[in-house]
């Protein structure tokens, strides 16, 4: 499900801008309707669970286009392409906060410039997109282990961003906190209650699952660190990444007037 994975290892904003557009119907024609999900490691490492559960909608189809590391900045050639196309009927568009990309160069990780960038060019991705009749879902990411450690709000300044975007532009722009589904009280967690639609590991206790992984931001409960933005593949089943997955996937279905998951 993972495209561009190429491109972003040889050069991102060029590579990136040949991503082919999904071919679907666009959100205000009938038929068949197409959901994209765009985005960084977080997605990708939910992106199956999302695609299972958007998938359980009858005639809807699921595309990713996610890759460890990136920016909204790398993906924007390919996602003005997909709105110009008319094919996606909501695009998800969903990065936890990377700075370390060729796009983002000057822009260094939580300077007032970096939250510039990121209000600039997600708002550039979803006009382009409403523009075009396709619905935008944006996501916000959960507290990770360190930002939990250093208190306060700032860690949700970029989330704040993403929602103010979404209130600029009512009727064609929604907020997800996404993040919430991995996180108790509002805040980071290791662990939760097993759910009854998700396999129980018990770990690491009866009852429980680990929802992330050991660097304190991902989700693969055995992951190992992530290196210049990648992360590893997971072979074990991850509770957090499927809770983050399913809500992502429930908030698309909203954006299509179709009923949730199941979950």
């Amino acid at each position: 499900m993972v495209t561009g994975a190429l491109a972003v290892g040889l050069g991102l904003t060029a590579g990136l801008a040949g991503f082919p557009s999904p071919a679907s119907s666009a959100s205000s024609a009938p038929g068949p309707r197409t959901v994209v999900l765009y985005g960084d490691s977080l997605a990708n490492q939910a992106s199956p669970y999302f695609v299972k559960a958007v998938e359980q909608s009858p005639d809807v189809t699921a595309r990713v286009a996610a890759w460890d590391g990136t920016a909204p900045c790398d993906w924007l050639p390919a996602m003005a392409a997909a709105a110009r196309s008319r094919s996606v009927s909501v695009a998800v568009i969903d990065f936890s906060g990377n700075s370390i990309t060729p796009c983002m160069k000057g822009a260094p990780y939580l300077s007032a410039r970096y939250y510039q960038r990121y209000l600039d060019d997600v708002t550039r991705a979803a006009e382009a997109f409403v523009g075009d009749g396709t619905k935008v879902v944006l996501v916000g990411a959960p507290q990770s282990h360190k930002q939990y450690v250093h208190g306060g709000t700032r860690w949700n300044r970029l989330n704040r961003v993403l929602a103010g975007i979404a209130s600029a532009h009512p009727g064609g722009v929604s907020y997800d906190d996404a993040g919430r589904a991995v996180m108790v009280d509002g805040h980071f967690t290791w662990a939760m209650a097993c759910r009854s639609d998700e396999p129980c590991e018990n770990d690491p206790v009866h009852g429980e699952n680990i929802v992330r992984a050991p660097d304190g931001f991902h989700f693969c409960p055995t992951g190992q660190r992530a290196v210049h933005g990648y992360v590893p593949p997971c072979a074990t089943y991850m509770s957090g990444a499927f809770r983050y997955g399913l809500d992502m996937a429930d908030a698309a279905l909203r954006a299509l007037g179709r009923p949730a998951t199941a979950g």
